[in-house]
């Protein structure tokens, strides 16, 4: 076979797999390879947020201090180890080995931190130009509840990643011992 007509025949196979694989449907009746393009631009943009808050943790750690309640020891402490966690969250995102752990850390997270968030606009802390108005204030309280389901919603897409229902792991999970 001439070299030419043997890469015009791998085009052409590679070309079939492709359009197969565009027209393949999963269960829900939606393209498969659409909502893995669609779930993979969701890990990053989540890792991205949660990096980049991380990062501003240590950037403007003041902002952060401010808004932990008086009753917590060692703010400082607090932020950093916060900080800390909201990087590493970030970039477990990005692994599949520690995506579903990481995901449900940032959850966690989420929920540990939300307390910071009632104190700050209850206590009307002061922040510099936007931020600083009370109705922003009050808004992020309920945005961050969406954020907290949406980490969630990758962890528990993990999960249910594996191919078997939670009874069917359970009993994977025991076989192996018996």
């Amino acid at each position: 076979m001439r070299q030419v007509d043997k890469h015009i025949w791998q085009a052409a196979a590679f070309k079939e797999k492709a359009s197969d694989l565009s027209q393949s449907r999963n269960a829900s009746g939606r393209r498969a390879l659409h909502r893995s393009h669609a779930t993979t631009i969701g890990h990053v943009l989540l890792a991205a947020f949660f990096v980049v808050a991380g990062i501003m943790h240590f950037v403007v750690p003041n902002a952060y201090i401010r808004i932990v309640p008086p009753a917590l020891p060692v703010p400082r402490l607090l932020v950093v180890l916060s900080g800390i966690a909201e990087i590493l969250g970030g970039a477990g995102l990005l692994l599949p080995s520690t995506r579903r752990a990481a995901a449900w850390g940032l959850a966690v997270l989420l929920v540990a931190v939300y307390p910071a968030n009632i104190y700050a606009v209850v206590s009307h802390v002061q922040f510099p130009g936007i931020l600083g108005q009370s109705w922003v204030q009050w808004l992020r309280l309920p945005l961050q509840i969406p954020l907290i389901l949406w980490t969630m919603h990758f962890a528990r897409r993990i999960e249910r990643g594996t191919g078997l229902d939670r009874k069917d792991r359970k009993t994977s999970s025991l076989s192996k011992f018996l």
